[in-house]
């Protein structure tokens, strides 16, 4: 699909001038719309918030109890607490993003779903007592994190069987030092 958007793009824009959103608008011909998190997205909608405003998001995963997991955005920074500079407090999407969350369950195949830059994703739980990894083979642009307990299931997976995923996975904690484990799974 790569090669098909760059032959269309250069053969429409052969010999002139383009900007950005022809860019984007030239990779919706060839793309289309696709499921997003309110239905129906184009590239633009997708592209705009992760090109117009600094930044990615850090995705936490909590329990919201016993059988769903609650998925929450924030924007990462290095530290949390510096002040924005005044051109950059007020970004027309708030600093959140349209997520695809790739996420295994246990020794599950790896399925999407799309955290929304406006509210909440849960995620049902076919087993309660596997752990969930998200971001399954670093696709998406952002770090993840997760509560104690989340952790505690991942850790546990870890020194059973750490043979359990068939892809790659990075697994990293959220602190000051970011920590990050590199695992790969046969």
């Amino acid at each position: 699909m790569l090669r098909e958007f760059i032959q269309h793009y250069v053969a429409k824009f052969a010999y002139s001038n383009a900007q950005v959103a022809d860019l984007w608008k030239a990779m919706d011909e060839v793309v289309g719309n696709f499921d997003g998190p309110r239905g129906k997205m184009t590239v633009i909608d997708f592209a705009d918030p992760w090109t117009t405003q600094m930044g990615f998001p850090i995705v936490t995963v909590e329990s919201a109890n016993a059988t769903h997991l609650k998925l929450t955005q924030v924007r990462y920074k290095k530290n949390p607490n510096a002040k924005e500079q005044e051109k950059y407090q007020n970004p027309k999407y708030g600093f959140k993003w349209d997520v695809p969350i790739w996420y295994q369950e246990g020794g599950e195949d790896t399925r999407l779903a799309w955290l929304g830059r406006d509210e909440p994703l849960y995620l049902k739980l076919n087993n309660p007592e596997n752990p969930v990894v998200i971001n399954t083979g670093r696709t998406g642009f952002y770090r993840q994190n997760y509560d104690d307990k989340g952790w505690k299931k991942i850790t546990a997976q870890l020194k059973q069987n750490h043979k359990v995923r068939r892809q790659k996975v990075y697994v990293c904690h959220e602190s000051d030092s970011w920590i990050s484990i590199l695992v790969f799974f046969d």
